[in-house]
């Protein structure tokens, strides 16, 4: 089977009953409903062509998983062929040697981001600037990078990590297309 170019592969006859997209509700759905507003019409202000896409998506696909492990479990049992995932839920599988590749749509990859907050008139106002801090550093973004195995968000430098491999082309956690091979 192919390797898909586009978002817009998921919706072939050929991969129809193999695809599996995220839950609306998780990490990555958000994404995925954006660029199908993207690619019909819509955008982040109308979304409204997203879920149009979805809706027709629906009957072709295998799963809307709710996280990670649950998509790499669909793709090592052959349930599902093709994809959107994080590229980092690829990583563990080909570590593992698993048959899975990692693809960048032509349209383009989406970003998954995390955001700090302070509270107003939170009453711990200095923790929570420390806090923020503590996780924008470079030892907080190394940790993130080598154990959580995501991109790196906030520093240009490489890390001296056994995930150098993986994050070395990365400036955040991107989200993309997997596929079996």
């Amino acid at each position: 089977m192919p390797a898909p170019t586009s978002w817009l592969d998921l919706f072939k006859p050929e991969y129809a009953g193999k695809v599996i997209v995220p839950n609306l509700t998780t990490s990555g759905g958000f994404q995925t409903l954006v660029m199908m507003a993207k690619l019909h019409g819509g955008g982040e202000d109308n979304i409204d062509p997203g879920f149009e896409a979805m809706k027709r998506l629906k009957p072709r696909h295998t799963e809307f998983y709710l996280s990670n492990a649950e998509a790499g479990q669909l793709m090592e049992r052959g349930d599902a062929t093709v994809g959107a995932m994080y590229d980092n839920a690829t990583w563990y599988m080909t570590d593992g040697g698993k048959p899975i590749r990692w693809t960048v749509p032509k349209e383009g990859a989406l970003v998954g981001m995390v955001s700090l907050h302070i509270a107003p008139k939170t009453e711990h106002l200095e923790l929570c600037k420390k806090f923020v801090n503590f996780a924008i550093s470079k030892d907080a973004n190394e940790a993130f990078c080598n154990q959580i195995m995501a991109g790196q968000p906030t520093s240009s430098r490489p890390w001296s990590s056994r995930r150098r491999r993986a994050c070395r082309s990365l400036t955040a956690s991107s989200f993309l297309t997997g596929t079996r091979s």
